[in-house]
């Protein structure tokens, strides 16, 4: 591998991003957010995808699964989820 080619395979490199370091409010934020809004039939919030796995990078989006007794069906759920949007 020739100077530039090598040069042009290390720009496209994306450097993995630690968790703690970029979305650690963010989080917070949505856990905080889905207790205000669900309450106490919210049971777990799953982190998934590439942030859990440790490989995120700054363009990786944030995956996570909401565990609750009863979640909202329809209007009631629209506006939920648009709560917890605009708290985040």
């Amino acid at each position: 591998m020739t100077s530039a080619e090598h040069k042009r395979t290390s720009e496209r490199r994306v450097t993995p991003v630690r968790l703690h370091d970029l979305f650690e409010g963010t989080l917070a934020a949505h856990v905080n957010a889905w207790r205000e809004v669900l309450g106490s039939d919210l049971v777990s919030l799953v982190l998934y995808g590439s942030w859990a796995r440790g490989t995120a990078t700054v363009d990786s989006d944030i995956n996570i699964l909401v565990v609750a007794e009863r979640l909202p069906r329809g209007r009631w759920a629209e506006a939920v989820f648009s709560r917890c949007r605009q708290i985040v």
